[in-house]
């Protein structure tokens, strides 16, 4: 499980709306760029509400993101990344909305890369404590061929948003979702190929695993927001 990096979740001042049930604020935005230079990506309009937890699963060639920031939400924070795994890396990015209705979202890469990256804001969510510690084998998937993992088992006693991403360089595509997950965005280009899936699921619904079926899947990564208490 080396290169995997845990970055500052944090403990947020204020609790979710108790009417809402956990849910997409919006269409997650898929953003591309190739060529072997780029350092900086810069999103189309991203929905974003107040009280959200916006969410960006980047992917890119095995270069580190040095930051993630929006035009309106400001400097996002690190939620975990699997690092350069056989020439592709997988990150989690977040923060807590403070307005809307829409924000641009700029990844900056450390090195020249291409780039691609999902974003979408989650309405319903715990915000004064948004990620389940999870347990289970792990946030990180490494270089693994057809084969399985991680497992991500929600420890909450709250409805929980799963959410897997895993990058695919030099793959095929396209890809369809795992057993057991219900919404997936597959992307299929030239130099890349990736996954982010999703999944509402109730408390004590157990274990999902985030697969590597047909496909060579170099770094994966997992995580679960909570539903409101």
């Amino acid at each position: 499980m080396s290169g995997f990096v845990i970055g500052p979740i944090g403990v947020l001042p204020t609790g979710g709306s108790p009417s809402v049930p956990l849910a997409l604020d919006g269409t997650p935005v898929r953003t591309f760029l190739g060529g072997g230079g780029v350092l900086t990506v810069t999103s189309g309009a991203v929905t974003t509400t107040a009280g959200d937890i916006m969410v960006v699963a980047v992917m890119n060639g095995g270069q580190a993101i040095s930051s993630v920031v929006g035009s309106v939400n400001g400097s996002y924070a690190q939620l975990g990344s699997t690092g350069n795994v056989s020439g592709g890396l997988a990150d989690l990015w977040w923060v807590l909305a403070t307005g809307g209705p829409t924000e641009t979202i700029t990844v900056n890469q450390a090195s020249g890369s291409f780039c691609e990256f999902l974003a979408f804001g989650v309405v319903g969510c715990d915000t004064s404590s948004p990620w389940d510690p999870l347990t289970g084998s792990g946030f990180v998937l490494n270089g693994v061929f057809h084969s399985t993992g991680p497992t991500i088992t929600p420890t909450a006693s709250v409805p929980v948003m799963l959410i897997g991403a895993g990058s695919d360089p030099g793959g095929s595509g396209p890809y369809t979702a795992d057993s057991g997950w219900t919404t997936n965005t597959g992307f299929s280009d030239t130099v890349v190929s990736g996954l982010v899936e999703r999944n509402i699921q109730a408390a004590g619904a157990g274990a999902l695993t985030f697969n590597s079926t047909n496909r060579f899947l170099a770094g994966g990564i997992g995580a679960a927001l909570k539903q409101h208490p």
